[in-house]
């Protein structure tokens, strides 16, 4: 198992509403605990985000958080009403329409999903070259531009 990236939570409102400040853990929990809903993918449906967005605002400093967990994207929430704020994958928020995007939630939050690449026993030579090129030096632009950490 080689890890091949990461990729941060990011918290996005609806176009127009005022932008939260989360420039600190601490400011970021302000926000989460002002707001009426705090929207975000149901662990339950089998996304990235959920379980690590779950299990944060399982913690005894976000007691209080509005959660509404969503069985789609957390911005669906947004549109509807149901809440105020979004937590989702900042790669998903960056490019999704009718949003503006907060920024990613403050390191030492530990909000980011990392994904790893593995081969199985009698994969083919392909399999291992695959992880490598995704991991090579001269990838790590792309995956950046895209809103993705390389983990090396």
């Amino acid at each position: 198992v080689r890890p091949v990236a990461r990729i941060a939570i990011g918290m996005a409102v609806p176009l127009g509403a005022p932008l939260p400040d989360i420039s600190s853990p601490e400011k970021f929990r302000d926000a989460l605990k002002a707001a009426k809903g705090v929207a975000y993918s149901d662990p339950a449906i089998g996304s990235s985000a959920g379980p690590v967005i779950a299990h944060i605002l399982d913690g005894a400093a976000y007691a209080g958080v509005k959660r509404r967990p969503v069985k789609d994207v957390a911005i669906s929430a947004l549109a509807s009403g149901q809440a105020d704020i979004a937590l989702q994958m900042i790669t998903e928020l960056r490019t999704a329409k009718n949003v503006q995007l907060v920024g990613p939630v403050p390191e030492g939050v530990g909000a980011a999903v990392e994904f790893s690449g593995a081969n199985g026993a009698g994969a083919p030579p392909e399999a291992a070259a695959f992880i490598r090129y995704m991991t090579r030096p001269a990838a790590a632009a792309a995956w950046k531009k895209a809103g993705v950490t390389p983990v090396r």
